[in-house]
This record gives C-alpha cells, sequence and structure tokens, in this order.
C-alpha cells in the first residue's frame, strides 16, 4: 500500500460506482476496503498518508538540489 491513493476526482468518470456519488461517500469505500481486510495503517496511507510521503520526498530532494 505505500504506492497507491484514493482521489476525489468525480469529475473525469462519466457515471460513477452505485452509492458513490460524491467525496462525501469516501466513508463507505474506507468501510468497505476494511471489511476486505486492509487496516487502519493502510487506510491511512490510501486517504491521504502516500500523497503528504511523496510531498515530503519532493521537497527533500528540491531543498537538496537549488
Amino acid at each position: 500500500m505505500d504506492h497507491v491513493g484514493i482521489g476525489t476526482d468525480f469529475d473525469g468518470i462519466p457515471v460513477p460506482p452505485a452509492g458513490i456519488d460524491s467525496a462525501a461517500d469516501l466513508p463507505k469505500i474506507t468501510a468497505a476496503l476494511m471489511a476486505r481486510g486492509y487496516s487502519a495503517d493502510d487506510m491511512h496511507k490510501l486517504l491521504g498518508g502516500n500523497l503528504l510521503r511523496v510531498f515530503r520526498e519532493v521537497q527533500a530532494a528540491s531543498d537538496h538540489n537549488p
């Protein structure tokens, strides 16, 4: 789970999955994934942790290569 993330860009799809109409429905996705065995740590990574990690790595690389 170190390289995957879930976003909320619903503008790019013609029809959303049944029951998923907006970012407000992300808790449904979280609950379904956890019911399938994904851990709280996995969910943290999927729902923003991976993105923040990448941002930190990019910033660190930028700081070392002005």
